[in-house]
């Protein structure tokens, strides 16, 4: 696609990605040619908004929280889908029900702002969407929560570190984790996560430091203060385990740029917002420094706690900014010189959003859409 020839962007959030607002689960279908398909790529979607998790409550049925378990499968093995998601009819928003949420168990009352400044990725083999985010002024559970897309149901993936033991004597500044579950402290993740294999194992990527100094805490008697920086980590999908690695993530790029799998390479390539472009081996933890030509645009344009998304119908990166209008920047990215080309893209009628914004690769239709 060459810019201004093709857009591919519909101002929805197309196919099968969910949305988060107003403590509330949406599932909106795009487009005008009959049901919506329930089946995406491993495209990652982006969500802003007051939202939250939910812990093992035991409802059942759309919107309500789930148990630990895996996903339903199929004979076949593979994750089942659901006939409520695949009879919805095109440009329709349906409504899941309530967003539940019971972390961390001694003190829940803040988990409906884990999406504050935070994330959803769907993870396609198992046909869920994962969220993990959270921090200051919002969530302090630190547990990673889905939504199993063939339940229709909330749950969780393990139990958040208690309040009560969200204390110094329990926080590990080396890996800004809680010593107890050994997950790391509730923060922001902007669009910095994205699934990728680390070392053979399908895993969320997480390479934002959240913006933290230290431990945040829902404790009423937290201790004192333990200076820390966010390091780049990981969390094992299956294992259901975190990895964290020794590089402050602040030292290599501004905690709120955009970060997206590249499915060619199985890397994922960061545009920071300094700007430039740098591409992160999840087995290593090395960063390589991509040659980029950001003369053709402003600069000043990119913005920051925007959204990057691979678009695989022409192998390009797109790069949308929070504006009035949307920006689109197309990135051009030459694996073998390590080079990319960026360049602004003519869409003539996007829409309006200064705010927050998630976008998403919707594999049925063909289109980036948010």
């Amino acid at each position: 696609m060459q810019p201004g020839h093709m857009h591919p962007l519909r101002s929805a959030l197309c196919g099968l990605c969910a949305s988060l607002a107003l403590w509330s689960t949406w599932l909106i279908a795009c487009g005008s040619d009959g049901a919506a398909d329930d089946g995406l790529s491993g495209a990652g979607s982006g969500a802003s908004g007051g939202a939250s998790g939910s812990g093992d409550t035991g409802a059942t049925g759309p919107g309500g929280a789930g148990s630990s378990s895996s996903p339903a499968s199929s004979s076949s093995g593979g994750p089942m889908g659901n006939p409520t998601l695949q009879a919805i009819p095109g440009n329709t928003a349906l409504d899941l029900g309530a967003y539940l949420c019971d972390q961390p168990s001694d003190n829940p009352g803040g988990c409906a702002h884990i999406t504050d400044y935070g994330k959803l990725v769907y993870d396609a083999p198992a046909h869920q969407l994962l969220m993990w985010g959270g921090g200051h002024a919002g969530n302090y559970a630190s547990n990673v929560m889905r939504f199993d897309l063939s339940a229709l149901a909330w749950g969780s993936e393990y139990d958040s570190t208690a309040c009560a033991n969200q204390v110094a004597d329990n926080f590990d500044p080396i890996t800004a984790s809680w010593k107890d579950t050994q997950s790391p402290t509730a923060r922001h993740t902007w669009d910095m996560m994205s699934i990728a294999d680390v070392n053979g194992a399908r895993s969320l990527v997480i390479l934002t430091s959240g913006g933290i100094g230290g431990y945040e805490s829902c404790s009423a008697s937290p201790g004192e203060p333990v200076p820390a920086a966010g390091v780049t980590m990981s969390y094992g999908i299956e294992a259901k385990a975190w990895s964290f690695g020794t590089t402050a993530a602040d030292s290599l790029w501004y905690y709120a740029s955009a970060q997206e799998t590249d499915p060619v390479s199985g890397q994922v390539l960061v545009l920071a917002t300094w700007p430039s472009l740098e591409l992160y081996d999840p087995d290593s933890g090395e960063v390589a420094h991509v040659a980029a030509d950001f003369s053709a645009i402003d600069v000043n344009d990119l913005g920051y706690s925007n959204n990057l998304v691979y678009f695989p119908p022409n192998d390009r990166f797109y790069y949308l900014t929070r504006n009035a209008p949307v920006g689109v920047y197309e990135v051009a990215f030459d694996r073998d010189a390590m080079t990319a080309t960026l360049a602004e893209v003519a869409t003539g009628d996007a829409p309006d959003n200064p705010n927050e914004t998630g976008w998403a690769f919707d594999s049925t239709h063909q289109i980036i859409g948010g």
